[in-house]
């Protein structure tokens, strides 16, 4: 897929009115980083068209966002951002079908290949850190993050 070629977000922007007063607090931006929360606010208020490339960078920043800490009574809570990631997701598959030919299929299957490598690496690391001195630890941890490096540079190809 071009990653110039731009796209709306009808998913992302449905969830996003759904909670929409969850976004009122002004310390979120704090919270969820100015970017991110502008990101946010743009396609809630403007109903824009991103670049393919954007769209997965803003996917990206959200899981992102379900993996950190977690602040109790925080609003929008992991769940909500959990919904705002498949509602991206729901958009990129949207733009690929959009695009016809074999688009849709190669997008699914390199999103699902990535998902599982990505699984792979993560209980190769687990199982590493478990048995392995320190410094190998170290070592292989380098040698995984520069084979993922070169496996997104493969995916952002096609």
């Amino acid at each position: 897929i071009n990653p110039n070629l731009k796209f709306s977000l009808p998913n992302t922007e449905k969830i996003l009115k759904e909670i929409q007063f969850k976004f009122d607090d002004p310390d979120l931006a704090k919270l969820f980083g100015e970017p991110y929360a502008k990101s946010l606010q743009t396609i809630l208020t403007k109903s824009p068209e991103f670049s393919y490339r954007d769209i997965k960078a803003l996917r990206t920043a959200t899981g992102q966002k379900t993996k950190g800490t977690v602040v109790i009574g925080t609003s929008p809570n992991v769940e909500d951002i959990r919904r705002i990631y498949g509602a991206l997701t729901d958009d990129m598959f949207a733009a690929a079908d959009s695009l016809g030919g074999d688009v849709s299929a190669l997008a699914r299957q390199a999103n699902d290949y990535y998902n599982i490598n990505k699984n792979l690496i993560a209980g190769a690391q687990r199982r590493a850190h478990c048995r392995v001195h320190w410094r190998a630890r170290r070592s292989i941890s380098r040698s995984i993050s520069r084979r993922m490096s070169l496996l997104n540079g493969l995916i952002s190809l096609q």
